[in-house]
């Protein structure tokens, strides 16, 4: 990249971009791959509409957490003539061994005026340089309680794809960071040409920033229209493993538990504690109808305290014990299915 270049024949779209170590490959070539598209007409991927380069400590190649290298393009530096920092994180174990010297860098740059866009878990390492305090960011609901933990002083949200708030942009990671590049993409180039680029990338269409994570069915959602519960329903699915109860279910709401019993009765016609509780049930029956997991850790994963809390819940719910449904998917008599087949009210999301 050409850092003489003069500000104001700065392309509409420019990005450096900072691979930590155990970085998703998918993030950070949903992102990017999205720009080459739009840099260009064809497919002739040139830098044209869009520049990009990639930043190191060194031009050592760093390693993703699929085990593929990506070489940095230059040594750290100021990046003036660039709109974004977009730094590209993995696994959540290996944030301790992220530098400092990257973590100042990231921090220089922000104070510097550029804007900068966390991929997966990088929302732990910008949380990590201070530019998060006091503010929201959008971090991947299996990382929610982690994050949580670790950096008190900052609200994570884990019902969202991405999320801009001031200067900092965070994205959940895995296909959202495509959805993210559309969004920024239509912000420069307009509507049509992100829709040529979705087009280009075979995406029948982006998400909004707002739109929910993606999870797995295994059941089929009513039509909700009560914002409060729409939220409560997605909230639900993030936790499944997480022992949520109906009073932090509220609190993460902003409503009390009594606001939320009623809106949850006369939106679901149930109340939200045995909503949780069939959520898990259903969840459970499809981990004993598609995996091997035996029984106890099926009872783990859903968040049940032991094997009886889960067999006495399994059996108000199904009117049989786990073991019993577990012989009769075992035996041939019931193949793998997709949907629960009773009460298709929830969509659990599990971890695997």
């Amino acid at each position: 990249m050409n850092t003489s270049a003069s500000p104001t024949l700065r392309p509409p779209l420019s990005a450096a971009f900072l691979l930590l170590p155990e970085f998703t490959l998918l993030a950070f070539t949903g992102f990017i791959e999205a720009l080459r598209h739009a840099a260009d007409r064809g497919d002739r991927s040139r830098q044209i509409h869009c520049k990009w380069t990639l930043l190191g400590t060194s031009l050592t190649p760093v390693r993703a957490s699929c085990g593929i290298e990506v070489s940095p393009w230059e040594v750290l530096r100021p990046i003036p003539e660039c709109e974004y920092l977009v730094v590209v994180r993995g696994l959540t174990w290996a944030h301790r061994h992220v530098p400092r010297e990257l973590v100042d860098f990231i921090r220089r740059a922000y104070d510097d005026g550029t804007t900068i866009v966390g991929l997966c878990t990088a929302s732990f390492i910008l949380a990590r340089a201070g530019i998060l305090d006091a503010s929201r960011c959008c971090v991947h609901h299996l990382h929610l309680e982690e994050f949580r933990n670790m950096y008190p002083r900052v609200e994570p949200v884990a019902d969202q794809l991405f999320i801009a708030d001031r200067r900092v942009i965070t994205c959940a990671g895995g296909n959202g960071t495509t959805d993210l590049a559309l969004h920024l993409i239509e912000q420069h180039f307009g509507a049509s040409v992100a829709a040529k680029v979705a087009n280009q990338m075979v995406c029948d269409h982006w998400r909004a920033h707002n739109d929910p994570q993606a999870r797995v069915a295994t059941g089929v959602t009513p039509a909700v229209h009560d914002p409060i519960i729409q939220r409560a329903l997605a909230l639900v699915q993030y936790h499944l493993s997480a022992k949520l109860t109906v009073e932090r279910l509220a609190a993460m709401l902003a409503i009390s538990p009594r606001n939320l019993g009623r809106r949850f009765r006369a939106v679901m016609n149930i109340p939200p504690g045995r909503y949780i509780k069939n959520a898990r049930v259903d969840l459970a029956e499809w981990l004993m109808t598609n995996t091997a997991r035996t029984i106890t850790e099926v009872a783990m994963d859903c968040g049940f305290s032991d094997v009886s809390h889960f067999a006495r819940a399994y059996r108000h719910r199904r009117a049989a014990a786990p073991s019993e449904f577990r012989k009769f998917t075992s035996d041939g008599k019931a193949g793998a299915r997709t949907a629960p087949e009773i009460d298709r009210s929830t969509t659990p999301h599990w971890n695997w």
